[in-house]
């Protein structure tokens, strides 16, 4: 089992990741709406622009990808279904794949609350258990 801050720290980072992916494509868009705009001595720098915040892009998509498919292999272990179905939406849908990503991390954050939970419980009646008829 994975610890609770570990799943707690990889999901605000999928949400960092996720809303900064959204934003650097929303200025990829205006990027190329804006070379398609201009005039041919500002389609260059419109064009370098375009191609640097496409190539931060692509850098954010595989970190992302990379954290969702390790939540994947998590919520396999633990043997969660619906974990399972909200990390392969959200490699499915890449483009807000972090909105899918943040129920699963949710869900292996709560099984891990609650595994923690049972591990503590156990302890505990185990302690107090009746050992009078013992040798």
């Amino acid at each position: 089992m994975y610890e609770h801050f570990f799943i707690k720290k990889i999901t605000k980072m999928i949400l960092f990741f996720g809303i900064l992916s959204i934003l650097t494509f929303t200025v990829w868009i205006v990027a190329i709406i804006s070379m398609a705009a201009s005039i041919n001595d500002k389609r260059n720098i419109a064009a370098i622009f375009q191609g640097a915040v496409f190539i931060i892009h692509l850098i954010l998509i595989f970190i992302a990808l990379r954290f969702n498919i390790l939540g994947l292999k998590i919520a396999n272990a633990d043997y969660d279904r619906r974990a399972v179905k909200w990390f392969w939406l959200a490699i499915i849908f890449f483009p807000v794949a972090f909105f899918f990503s943040i129920v699963g991390w949710k869900r292996l954050k709560d099984l891990e609350k609650n595994a923690e939970f049972n591990k503590n419980n156990y302890y505990l009646t185990n302690q107090n258990q009746d050992l009078s008829n013992s040798i």
